[in-house]
């Protein structure tokens, strides 16, 4: 890890068993090195001394009392160099924004829990470390896919291109700076109801639909174009019908594996948008001009 005069840094903790995990380790391993995401963003595995020092300044302690630190895996840090020169953590939410970015490649638990300000002497030893976000909202995150909880390399080099394009697009798209953070919000909620309300939400904003045959069929265009595939018009009814009798009040029929099937449908294509969003700014001004991606169809045509 590259240290400097003062880092702001969010730990990616995966709390588990490692003869649980050996087996997905082996067939999505982990980034291994520092891979730089801009000029003051990257991503590394972060010495475990370290480590340890900013999970014990993170947790709360009592009065002559200091909980015992959790066995975990600390995968890696996302850093930031040469932040604002204050005593707060992310102060002009530059790290928060790379954390938000990373979802949209893979989503995965990363959030503030361990999050801190280091602060090193001209021997580059810390000390201090200022707690970041740690309490709250957006102390934690959650996800509904099980199989695999972590950024590997080259998701690391994509997250960069995503990056790259956040920092020189300017989305001036209201529908779609909503969906972004819609998204993350969702992100940040264990609760699979309202989070599959918000994702649909989401969707719905930025294809400008209100009725269940909009929804369907632009939802099927819109994947077309983000994956070059297809939905079946059966799913996106699916995704649309949990959507409704959420918002109404009613109970879900499908059990839980069934539901969280489909909410896993509804965010995939959501967060494809969003990122495609971000890396085709033709996109954008398409959506921005409300025609249900109609004249986006008619182009291609063309």
């Amino acid at each position: 890890m590259d240290s400097r005069k003062i880092l702001d840094v969010a730990l990616f903790i995966e709390r588990h068993s490692k003869n649980d995990t050996s087996e997905r380790y082996e067939r999505y391993p982990p980034l291994k090195k520092c891979i730089s995401l801009s000029n003051d963003l990257w991503i590394s595995p972060i010495d475990e001394d370290i480590a340890d020092e900013i999970i014990k300044a993170c947790t709360p302690h009592g009065y002559n009392f200091a909980p015992p630190i959790l066995l975990n895996s600390t995968l890696y840090a996302f850093g930031r160099e040469n932040p604002p020169n204050d005593d707060t953590w992310d102060s002009d939410e530059r790290l928060q924004h790379c954390i938000r970015l990373s979802r949209l490649v893979h989503p995965t638990k990363i959030a503030f829990e361990f999050s801190a300000r280091l602060k090193f002497d001209s021997d580059n030893k810390i000390v201090k470390i200022i707690p970041g976000h740690t309490q709250g909202f957006g102390a934690h995150a959650h996800i509904s896919a099980t199989e695999r909880n972590w950024l590997t390399e080259d998701e690391a080099i994509d997250l960069r291109k995503v990056i790259k394009a956040f920092d020189t697009t300017e989305i001036k798209n209201d529908d779609l700076l909503r969906a972004f953070w819609y998204y993350e919000y969702a992100c940040r909620l264990y609760e699979l109801d309202i989070r599959s309300v918000l994702v649909v939400t989401s969707l719905e904003s930025i294809l400008n639909t209100s009725k269940t045959n909009q929804f369907v069929n632009s939802v099927q265009e819109l994947v077309r174009e983000i994956e070059e595939g297809e939905i079946l018009k059966s799913d996106a009814e699916k995704i649309y019908e949990v959507r409704s009798k959420l918002v109404h009040g009613n109970r879900i029929d499908q059990n839980f594996d069934q539901w969280n099937k489909i909410y896993q449908q509804a965010e995939d294509i959501l967060r494809k948008t969003l990122k495609y969003s971000l890396l085709n700014p033709s996109f954008v001004q398409l959506i921005s001009e409300k025609k249900n991606l109609e004249k986006w169809k008619r182009k291609k045509k063309v």
